[in-house]
C-alpha cells in the first residue's frame, strides 16, 4: 500500500508544477494549453467567445464537453503535466452517454418482457418507467455526493479535488454501466 502524501507534499508538488510550466516560457505554449482550449476544429469556440480553458468552465457537464472534443494526443500531453486532469472528464462525457443509452435499453427490453403484466395492472408499465428514471436520478445523486466528499475523506486539498472527483465519478458510473448490462442480459 503507498504511504500516504502529505498535504504539504502535495502542494509543494503542485506549486513546483506551477513554477515550472510558469518559468519556461516554452511550456506556456505547450499541447496542455492546446488541450484547454474550447476551440472547434474550425476556430470558433462552444461558448462563441474565442480560445478558452476546458478547466476554468464552470459547469462539469461543459468542462466534459470540451475535454471530449479533444484528440488523444492532447490529452495524453495534458496528462503527462498532471494526471487526471484531462482523461477522466473526456471518457466521463462517454460514459455518461453509454449509462444514458443503457438505461433506455433497460427500460425498453422490460416494458417488452412484462407488457403482458398491464394486462392485469395498467399501472404496471408505467411504475417501471418511473422506478428507474427515479433509480437513475438517485443513483446519479449518490455518484456525485460521493465523489465530491471522497478526496476530502483521503486528505487531499480543495485544488486537487476536482480531478480525483472526476475520476471517482468515471469509476462509479463503469460499475453502473456493468450493473445495468447485466440486469438487461437477465431479462
Amino acid at each position: 500500500m503507498p504511504k500516504p502524501v502529505s498535504s504539504l507534499a502535495r502542494f509543494l508538488t503542485g506549486a513546483a508544477l506551477a513554477l515550472c510550466v510558469c518559468a519556461i516560457p516554452a511550456l506556456q505554449a505547450s499541447a496542455f494549453d492546446k488541450v484547454a482550449s474550447t476551440s472547434s476544429p474550425s476556430g470558433s469556440s462552444a461558448s462563441g467567445q474565442g480560445d478558452g480553458d476546458c478547466m476554468t468552465m464552470g459547469r462539469r457537464p461543459e468542462r466534459e464537453a470540451c475535454f471530449a472534443k479533444r484528440s488523444d494526443a492532447d490529452l495524453k500531453a495534458c496528462e503527462r503535466l498532471k494526471p487526471n486532469a484531462c482523461v477522466p472528464y473526456k471518457q466521463m462525457f462517454q460514459a455518461d452517454r453509454q449509462l444514458a443509452s443503457l438505461n433506455a435499453e433497460l427500460l425498453a427490453k422490460a416494458k417488452q418482457s412484462y407488457a403482458s403484466y398491464a394486462e392485469d395492472d395498467a399501472k404496471y408499465l408505467s411504475d417501471i418507467t418511473q422506478g428507474l428514471a427515479q433509480a437513475d436520478q438517485t443513483w446519479r445523486a449518490y455518484r456525485d455526493a460521493q465523489c465530491e466528499v471522497s478526496p476530502f475523506l483521503e486528505g487531499m486539498s480543495r485544488v486537487e479535488a476536482g480531478d480525483v472527483t472526476e475520476a471517482c465519478r468515471l469509476e462509479l458510473t463503469q460499475a453502473r454501466i456493468k450493473e445495468l448490462k447485466a440486469r438487461i442480459s437477465s431479462l
